[in-house]
């Protein structure tokens, strides 16, 4: 348990992050730890970072801590020559320095290192570029190597690591207990490190005093040999042995910049919890401050190893929920590093839990095994962004087919595309789609994905055209002017004719209401479309009364066409009427009068006829019959 005391005044916190401080990691192995340090100060530098490890040793962790002040946007340091980003998204604690009004929520971030370092390798190169310093107070300026080594050959050894989340407060002083550690064997060196920025030199009272167990072990300030600011405590811890490195003594006292201490004087054998507090050199400042950045625990233990298999990192898509992956161990205690431990996991002391947060997090998990022994392991989960939805364009599908076209607007070059959850293309194109319903699916390189649901739809041909002219008198010459859309096959029915052409032209040449209908489709003649129109033929108005009649075995004829009713009068030389008929004539010749009904001579006609529209004509003139 860690627990954080203001000054005279004690604010305890359940299981082991404290609230000033937060147990990034506690392991039991064979082996070794060693760690260094370095800081430009208040720009950018280039220095090297001095370790220790044994031969024969395997790189177990390598990782390096590093201090945020204010905001600074991510920059990247140079670590042997290998860029490593310094950002928030590796950001672990966070914390405040209330009496300096410039600087707003700082930090300790850590960063995997392991894959650059060399067993056989004791000094490693860092470069922090000008671009990490982008403001008064606005830098990342100080990294801690610490490495951690497997050696069959080397005692067994018990480290811990403690990352500062504390305040720094007006009132100058920080208290920390720190409980379930691992026993402690105080018949071998017991190593307290620390690794601070800002302690200037201490005849300006700008130090710290720092006290373990209530036992002063002195007052440190200053930059020590591989740092242009603060205390930092370097140093290799084996087989119970504590050394210092550069100018770090592993004695009981720290003073000046010596930032390591053996305190196993000040420890009862076997003690599985520690306290420290550091108190500002100078009571009274109000804008000075003294910046602890973590601390380190190494020492001999009882405890026997004991395997724990854990996956450390995991991606998981936003809305989406991961198992976390833990075995081993007998009981399992879960925090969430920030204010709230208990949050975005569906237990806290089980091996497994599902993480269902929507933004990112560290964790600590502390694995008991079947004594007092346990480990603490750092999991970050990192909760990324989806695509933003696919932007679709939709072609539709002709019917009965399968021609419908789905096609992403906007396209990244990283991305792919998937429908209804089938395989993965770079093309963001689907193409042979039928009609219905979809779901287009982006993909980008985080395995994250975001859906639109679409709908092609199906489109049918359609049957339209017009008739030039659509009525007149017979014989009608008529076009049929196709119109129709999504359609190639035609099929006209045209007065008890079936034609197939595309725009035919037909000729009535009979009166009447005659209905034309047309059937267009593509390709399936069930997504036929219909289309019907009347054409309105008639007779002319025509009158022809002869003047001369000179057969005797014919009947006198009058031709009409387009007469409804027709009254017909004959006259003799003296105007005396001897035919008076009224018909209703036929298209073409209509008898009016027989040869034997008549004297031979000449006779005045008058003929008043009318149409189907009720329009009258009349007509007069002489017949010769002889």
């Amino acid at each position: 348990m860690l627990v954080k005391v203001g000054f005279y005044i004690s604010f305890s916190f359940l299981f082991f992050v404290g609230f000033g401080q937060l147990t990034y990691i506690q392991d039991v192995f064979y082996g070794g730890v060693t760690g260094g340090s370095f800081s430009s100060g208040l720009g950018p530098g280039i220095g090297t970072i001095d370790v220790f490890i044994e031969p024969n040793s395997e790189i177990r962790d390598a990782f390096l801590i590093y201090n945020k002040l204010h905001n600074p946007e991510p920059c990247y340091i140079l670590f042997e020559g290998h860029p490593i980003e310094l950002s928030d998204s590796t950001l672990v604690t966070a914390y405040l320095i209330d009496n300096y009004p410039n600087i707003e929520l700082s930090g300790v971030g850590v960063v995997d290192v392991k894959n650059f370092i060399d067993s056989s390798q004791h000094s490693y190169s860092v470069e922090i570029p000008n671009e990490c310093f982008q403001g008064p107070e606005i830098q990342y300026n100080s990294v801690y190597l610490i490495i951690t080594y497997d050696n069959p050959s080397l005692n067994r050894v018990s480290y811990n690591v403690f990352l500062n989340n504390e305040t720094l407060e007006t009132t100058p002083t920080a208290y920390y207990e720190n409980e379930d550690l691992n026993p402690i064997n105080v018949s071998m060196d017991v190593a307290f490190g620390i690794n601070t920025d800002r302690l200037n030199l201490l005849s300006l009272n700008d130090g710290s005093e720092i006290f373990f167990n209530a036992n002063s072990l002195g007052i440190v300030g200053g930059a020590d040999n591989g740092s242009a600011s603060g205390v930092k405590g370097d140093f290799h811890y084996s087989n119970g042995s504590l050394t210092g490195l550069n100018d770090d003594n592993p004695d009981f006292e720290m003073d000046s910049t010596d930032g390591i201490s053996n305190v196993a004087p000040v420890l009862s054998n076997n003690a599985s919890s520690i306290n420290f507090s550091l108190v500002w050199q100078d009571q009274t400042a109000s804008s000075r401050y003294n910046i602890y950045i973590s601390f380190f625990l190494t020492h001999s233990t009882p405890c026997d190893t004991f395997s724990v298999n854990l996956q450390d990192k995991y991606q998981v898509c936003k809305g989406d929920s991961i198992q976390l992956q833990l075995t081993g161990g007998n009981d399992w205690e879960w925090e969430a590093t920030g204010d709230n431990p208990q949050v975005g996991l569906s237990c806290y002391n089980c091996p497994q839990p599902y993480y269902t947060d929507t933004v990112s997090r560290w964790y600590t998990v502390r694995i008991w095994n079947n004594d007092s022994c346990s480990k603490v392991l750092p999991v970050r989960i990192e909760v990324v962004d989806n695509p933003a939805p696919p932007i679709v364009a939709i072609s539709p599908t002709k019917c009965s087919d399968s021609s419908g076209v789905a096609t992403v607007q906007v396209v990244e070059a990283s991305h792919q595309y998937s429908i209804n959850g089938g395989a993965l293309q770079s093309n963001n194109a689907f193409t042979g789609l039928h009609a219905g319903n979809y779901n287009i699916t982006v993909t980008d390189t985080n395995n994250c994905s975001t859906s639109t649901a679409v709908t092609v739809d199906m489109t049918y041909p359609t049957a339209q055209f017009a008739a030039n002219p659509p009525q007149g008198d017979v014989p009608l010459a008529v076009e049929f002017i196709n119109q129709s859309s999504g359609a190639t096959n035609y099929e006209w029915y045209v007065n008890g004719d079936t034609l197939y052409d595309t725009s035919p032209q037909v000729t009535f040449n009979e009166g009447g209401v005659f209905t034309t209908t047309l059937i267009a489709y593509d390709t399936y003649p069930q997504c036929a479309d219909t289309m019907s129109s009347v054409i309105l033929t008639e007779y002319p108005f025509v009158v022809f009364a002869p003047s001369l009649h000179t057969d005797r075995s014919t009947p006198y004829q009058v031709y009409t066409t387009g007469v409804s009713e027709m009254t017909y009068e004959l006259y003799n030389e003296l105007g005396q009427l001897i035919i008076n008929k009224k018909i209703t004539p036929a298209n073409g010749n209509n008898e009016l009068w027989y040869p034997n009904q008549l004297a031979k001579g000449v006779y005045l006609y008058r003929i008043i006829a009318k149409n189907a529209k009720g329009n009258e004509k009349e007509f007069s003139g002489k017949v010769v019959w002889q």
